[in-house]
């Protein structure tokens, strides 16, 4: 589970119990001629490995940390060009959270039109100061779907896309889940 090598043949239960027994990995080693059988040869075979073991799974808590309060203070945001890299990014929503919306933009659908609320009617509004709305969508974006199903179409589609200067994947999965996926 930690790939953290130990003791081969004893688990973690038989550890507990040695370890409540002989206090530590290194009373364990001390006392192993009061072990039997193969137990008693993994300890001595082994010892060098649990001390190692030990030493992996043990956190260092006297590592020098250096602490400057001033680095962490928080300083103003640069709207501007987060706004832009959420407009590249098409961070919609969290464009709105962190930017928020002027009262002029309104409520946007999925695809940054406005959405009229109850008692308004749809205005145009003036382009925001920060670009909240990614401009490229699939209407307005050229794009071209093919299915690859045969290794005969598989060759084809790679000679092709090794001419292109940019491409981009949609792959379909038996599953949602990726560790349950065909």
């Amino acid at each position: 589970m930690d790939n953290i090598p130990g003791i081969p043949g004893i688990g973690p239960k038989t550890a507990a119990k040695l370890l409540a027994k002989y206090s530590t990995v290194e009373g364990l080693i001390e006392h192993s001629g009061e072990l039997k059988g193969k137990q008693k040869e993994r300890v001595e075979e082994f010892a060098d490995q649990a001390i190692l073991s030990k030493k992996l799974a043990t956190i260092n808590t006297e590592v020098p940390v250096e602490f400057h309060e001033e680095n962490f203070r928080l300083s103003p945001m640069n709207r501007e060009a987060l706004g832009v890299l959420f407009k590249e990014l098409e961070f919609r929503t969290l464009s709105q959270a962190i930017l928020g919306a002027t009262e002029e933009d309104g409520p946007k659908d999925l695809f940054g039109n406005t959405v009229p609320t109850k008692g308004t009617t749809p205005r145009k509004s003036p382009k925001p100061k920060v670009p909240a709305i990614a401009d490229k969508n699939i209407k307005n974006t050229e794009h071209t779907y093919t299915l690859v199903a045969s290794g005969e179409e598989r060759k084809e589609l790679i000679a092709k896309l090794a001419k292109q200067e940019m491409f981009c994947f949609d792959t379909e999965t038996t599953e949602l889940d990726a560790n349950e996926a065909v």
